[in-house]
């Protein structure tokens, strides 16, 4: 009623109309608001505002056709000025499909053409960017967005995540500090940030980011997750159990389940994996535990050689949720862990009847691989595609199977497709540069793996090591090469590619022995029917090495 006198009494009704729908979304939801918007777009003549704010939540209930014609109708005749602006922003958010990118990108050049300063439109401009590997240019775009906006998190975070992609490790992170600051620890600011220093083992940051957000967010289940298992790392039992102690006060199923996880983690490390497993007995005993202790215990179970315990577990789990598909699942992967492909088999195609979840078909893929049905494995995979084309994982696995029938050039396309869906995967972009570097011999591939592979500089995974490195001894770097190809060799002694990347790399500096050393070892660790160059190679030098011949 207070909000209705204020619109009867205003000047400019329209604003105070505005907080009326925003309130009523709040305190009575969706239905309401889109009514009261109905009306108010009967009442006042210039409407488009409230037409907007329709579109809006249209396109939050799912409904996003809608709301892109409703969008379009707003825009359609509108003068220039800031609030068509903002409302074609709104419209480029909205077109998020692949094909309407270029849809979506008009609108944003519009946009920028009026003020090339409009933080938002530079701020996705920037995204694409980023996406289009033009990290440099983002964060030309990105500075342009501070200078008038200096505290936006989102621009911030963007300008993160292009150092990056840069290969500037050290700037990313003091960037991504600066957004936290910036969003006064919101969650998701605060959790990229702290996730990253906990993968850098930086628990104490890591910790100080989680509790400052914490005192913003109270009860956020993600940041109590990550605050518990930094204690975990640090191994302070105390403060951990008072983590899981909270999550359990809060009595939702979510952290309920999160607090078991966290619970079962906690004796693992302190008392040890039988101390861990009695825990997860008893909480399923009590009828209190989740499925996801029973998968936990499952999973214990397999690890221990204990196969007939594990598949009793996932048969009464099956029957205690006889509708749920990822129970029937579990049972599956039980089945395939037990070799009992036969049986995995049956429960898969029976799953697959009910859903055409491509996680089904994948596991259906695995079982008949385990079988060395190769053929029916392949054919199983295309089906799955037919009818989920875009899947990562299932293109994944399509890749890898290329890859190793040597139709090299078919997984790179294949990687090349996954990573314009989401070049933001470490793992995709590792991959594509790794192909790209090792099987092609053109500098415009050597090129595009090198801006591909930037973000891996720093890094101490192996597999990642190993793609950077060989980018580096391919570019002439070779003692730089050395640096990450050494350590790449030692973390993965049966990969006999990397132990041939390294041989090329010691033999390049001048240490002929230790790379004849590095050939040897990856003859050791290949088949003896291996078609690729790099082995054959290696015999080649190993040979003449072994016979006093030069054939370095």
């Amino acid at each position: 009623a207070f909000l209705r006198d204020q619109i009867a009494q205003s000047e400019a009704p329209e604003s105070s109309h505005v907080t009326l729908v925003t309130f009523l979304r709040q305190t009575r939801g969706n239905e309401a608001a889109l009514d009261e918007l109905d009306a108010a777009i009967e009442t006042y003549e210039a409407n488009r505002l409230f037409r907007a704010l329709r579109a809006g939540i249209v396109y939050d209930e799912g409904d996003v056709d809608d709301a892109i014609t409703i969008m379009q109708g707003v825009l359609d005749g509108a003068e220039p000025g800031e609030e068509t602006n903002r409302f074609k922003i709104t419209l480029a958010k909205m077109l998020s499909a692949p094909d309407q990118r270029p849809a979506a990108q008009a609108l944003v050049e519009e946009v920028m053409s009026e003020d090339p300063g409009h933080v938002e439109a530079l701020k996705m401009w920037a995204r694409w960017q980023i996406d289009g590997d033009q990290p440099e240019d983002a964060l030309r775009s990105l500075r342009v967005a501070l200078d008038r906006e200096p505290d936006d998190p989102e621009a911030l975070m963007l300008m993160s995540e292009a150092h990056q992609r840069t290969g500037n490790s050290e700037l990313a992170r003091d960037t991504m500090a600066l957004a936290v600051e910036a969003s006064e620890s919101a969650p998701r600011e605060a959790l990229v940030f702290a996730r990253s220093l906990f993968q850098q083992e930086r628990y104490r940051p890591a910790e100080d980011v989680l509790v400052r957000a914490l005192r913003r967010t109270p009860g956020h289940v993600d940041i109590l997750v990550l605050l518990g298992q930094i204690h975990i790392a640090n191994q302070d039992w105390g403060r951990a159990e008072q983590v899981e102690a909270t999550l359990r006060r809060l009595n939702t199923s979510l952290a309920n389940t999160r607090a078991e996880e966290l619970q079962f983690q906690i004796f693992g490390r302190r008392e040890g994996r039988d101390r861990a497993i009695a825990y997860l007995e008893d909480l399923i005993a009590s009828d209190e535990g989740s499925s996801a202790a029973t998968v936990a215990l499952i999973r214990a179970r397999l690890a221990d050689g204990r196969g007939d315990d594990a598949l009793l577990l996932a048969e009464e789990l099956v029957a205690g949720l006889p509708d749920n598909i990822q129970a029937k699942l579990v049972l599956g992967n039980t089945h395939i862990a037990l070799e009992n492909f036969e049986e995995a088999e049956t429960v898969i195609r029976t799953t697959m009847q009910e859903s055409d979840d491509p996680s089904i078909a994948l596991q259906l893929v695995r079982v008949l691989s385990a079988q060395a049905r190769a053929d029916e494995a392949r054919n199983a995979l295309e089906a799955a595609l037919t009818t989920a084309p875009d899947d990562k994982n299932l293109l994944w696995v399509k890749a890898s199977f290329l890859e190793n029938d040597n139709q090299i050039e078919d997984a790179i396309a294949i990687y090349e497709r996954m990573y314009t869906q989401d070049s933001s995967s470490l793992v995709i972009a590792n991959n594509l540069a790794s192909l790209l570097a090792t099987y092609r011999d053109d500098d415009e591939s050597l090129q595009r793996a090198h801006i591909v592979a930037r973000r891996l500089r720093g890094t101490d995974i192996p597999a990642f090591q190993d793609t950077y490195g060989w980018i580096l001894f391919r570019r002439g770097e070779y003692d730089e090469a050395v640096e990450y190809l050494k350590p790449a060799a030692e973390g993965l002694p049966n990969d006999p590619i990397v132990q041939f990347h390294l041989g090329k790399a010691l033999d390049a500096i001048g240490r002929q022995e230790a790379a004849v050393d590095a050939f040897r070892d990856a003859l050791a660790v290949a088949d003896e029917n291996d078609p690729r160059a790099q082995i054959a190679e290696a015999r080649r030098i190993v040979l003449a090495a072994n016979t006093g011949g030069d054939d370095q």
